[in-house]
């Protein structure tokens, strides 16, 4: 029905972003790692993807190729309890215990020594008001904006086409 399939595709859109993911992981990567596991951070998205066409020969009727594509995102509800917020978003937002103890639990995890020092807060800055329109008023930042647009939105015409 139209309205399953409404809710799925939200529930995808809740669940499944793949931005959100992104920043996360690069927020808690170390640097010399970023390169690799921001690529590596792709590949279940091209697995899946790739995956389609099986999915489609096994489930031919469409509403259940939907189920089995949509439903796999609701297990992504469960992160919430386990994945932490941001270190930094924490900071930023003057949550420095929170960050602290964010910061001691993912070194215990990845069995590191714990921070020595409690994290000092940042420095009070008054609020900066900026908008979506200050992309484009540096001309090289403009220039790299529209770059990235344009390279955006081709790449996903390009991909979708051809697959």
């Amino acid at each position: 029905s139209p309205l399953v399939l409404i809710l799925l595709r939200f529930l995808v859109s809740v669940c499944g972003t793949y931005g959100t993911g992104f920043v996360l992981v690069m927020e808690v990567c170390g640097e010399p790692w970023r390169t690799i596991v921001g690529s590596l951070f792709a590949v279940p998205f091209t697995i899946g993807f790739m995956t389609i066409p099986l999915l489609a020969h096994l489930l031919p009727h469409w509403s259940h190729l939907l189920l089995a594509i949509h439903l796999p995102s609701l297990a992504l509800i469960l992160i919430l309890f386990f994945v932490p917020e941001s270190p930094r978003w924490q900071l930023a937002r003057h949550r420095t215990t929170e960050a602290d103890r964010t910061l001691r639990r993912i070194a215990a995890f990845n069995g590191r020594p714990e921070p020595s020092s409690p994290l000092a807060p940042p420095p009070a800055e008054p609020p900066v008001f900026v908008s979506f329109v200050d992309l484009l008023r540096p001309p090289q930042l403009r220039l790299m904006t529209l770059n990235m647009w344009f390279n955006w939105f081709t790449n996903a015409f390009v991909y979708y086409g051809l697959s």
